[in-house]
C-alpha cells in the first residue's frame, strides 16, 4: 500500500523505526506497503495514532488524511475504554429497539412519568 508509504516518507521515518513503533520487523513494513500482508485491526489503529490520519484514508478509502472528531476522540481511548464504549453502544442499540417495538416504552422500560402525565390529562 503506497499510502503507509507515503506515510512513513512524509514523517521521516524508515521502515525500521517504525517497526520499532509497531512493534513489527522491519520485514513486515515492506510487505505491508506493497500489501503482500493484510494489516491487523491494532496495526491500522496504531498506524492512525502515529500518522495522525483516519483509518479510511490509511486504506485508501478516503482522499482526505484528516481525522473525524470521533476518529480522534476513539484514537485516544485505551483498550479497556474501548470495550467499555462497545458495550454501552450495544446496550443504547438494544434500547433504541425496544423503542421501537414499544411505543409507549421509551428507552426500553416503562416511562413513568409519561404514562402518568397521559393518565392525569
Amino acid at each position: 500500500m503506497n499510502r503507509i508509504r507515503d506515510l512513513r516518507q512524509k514523517n521521516h521515518l524508515t521502515q525500521e523505526e517504525l517497526g520499532r513503533l509497531l512493534n513489527v520487523q522491519k520485514s513486515a513494513i515492506s510487505k505491508y506497503e506493497t500489501g503482500k500482508i493484510p494489516l491487523t485491526d491494532e496495526t491500522i489503529r496504531q498506524m492512525t495514532k502515529i500518522f495522525g490520519v483516519s483509518a479510511d484514508y490509511l486504506l485508501g478509502l478516503d482522499s482526505a488524511p484528516e481525522r473525524s472528531y470521533w476518529e480522534t476522540r476513539l484514537a485516544a481511548l485505551k483498550d479497556d475504554s474501548l470495550r467499555d464504549l462497545e458495550k454501552y453502544i450495544e446496550l443504547l442499540e438494544l434500547r433504541d429497539r425496544q423503542a421501537k417495538s414499544s411505543p409507549d416504552k421509551k428507552y426500553g422500560a416503562s416511562n413513568t412519568f409519561a404514562s402518568q402525565k397521559k393518565s392525569a390529562l
